[in-house]
């Protein structure tokens, strides 16, 4: 499958030479980094959700779904911690 990804206005992808999108094991959504900040969308959806408590100063990288799609995992640049 193929298909572009447009940031929303306001929204600027924030990492750089780190991986910054993720994609769910089922291809049913994806995870991306813009702002310091994780979001989640849906593939079916034109609209991200801001995944509360991912904000970092410092930045975050690096997201990856677990096997089951259920859990989001990134490295948390300010407090050097890899969260879920």
């Amino acid at each position: 499958m193929r298909f572009s990804l447009g940031v929303p206005d306001g929204q600027q992808l924030t990492t750089i030479n780190r991986r910054f999108i993720a994609i769910s094991p089922d291809g049913a959504q994806l995870a991306y980094i813009a702002n310091n900040r994780l979001f989640l969308r849906s593939l079916s959806d034109f609209n991200a959700s801001e995944i509360a408590g991912t904000q970092d100063a410092t930045g975050i990288s690096n997201p990856a779904f677990s096997p089951d799609g259920r859990s989001i995992a990134f490295a948390s640049g300010q407090e050097r911690l890899i969260k879920r």
